[in-house]
């Protein structure tokens, strides 16, 4: 189940603004529903659909909960967050460059991902972010391959990023990366709301 709520099995009319009336689906592909069609006379009336949204494919992308990386002095937390109490704070001393690497969960090549985060550079470079596939070889023993790769625009104001990314076919597992880079001097930057979806079209 990719959807964090109710998925839309029943709607909600509410015709002339006093009789409200359910709409029972029937449940299609990948957990969509279709509804007979309604014809509406005039007048006032409403329609309402529970909300829901995707489920997150990175554990603990909203950085509240505690987290282990391999370099406890490079990643901390930071009480100051674009959304909630809490982002990640990567350091990188000069000449020094750090990496954080998160798997995307449930991953299937046959689905396209949607990625958002909101960053923050308070010193220095600025992030790079990258997302890197586990394609199959003949010998099955896999090789990473960077399908996207970009460096982030620098600003000391939270800044927002979003892109789609659809896997190659032979792909068996996908993970994303963040690169923080101290060749210029020490360098900070916050990263908050790290989210992957999956994409699930109509």
């Amino acid at each position: 189940n990719y959807l964090e709520g109710t998925p839309y099995s029943q709607v909600t009319f509410t015709f002339d603004n006093q009789n409200p009336q359910e709409l029972p689906g029937v449940k299609g592909t990948q957990g969509w529903y279709e509804y007979p069609p309604v014809a509406f006379e005039a007048g006032a009336h409403k329609l309402s659909f529970p909300s829901f949204k995707m489920t997150n494919l990175i554990n603990n992308g909203s950085f509240e909960d505690s987290f282990d990386l391999k370099d406890a002095a490079a990643f901390q937390p930071s009480f100051e967050s674009m959304d909630g109490m809490r982002s990640l704070k990567i350091t990188a001393n000069k000449y020094e460059e750090e990496k954080a690497f998160w798997p995307i969960n449930s991953f299937g090549s046959n689905y396209s991902y949607s990625i958002s985060f909101d960053y923050k550079n308070l010193i220095g470079s600025t992030l790079r972010f990258y997302v890197w596939e586990d394609r199959k070889k003949q010998n099955d023993a896999g090789t990473a391959f960077s399908s996207f790769e970009t460096e982030l625009t620098s600003g000391t104001s939270w800044l927002h990023f979003e892109t789609t990314f659809t896997p190659n076919l032979d792909s068996r597992g996908a993970e994303i990366e963040f690169t923080l880079s101290g060749e210029d001097g020490r360098s900070v930057a916050l990263l908050d709301n790290l989210r992957v979806e999956r994409v699930i079209d109509p």
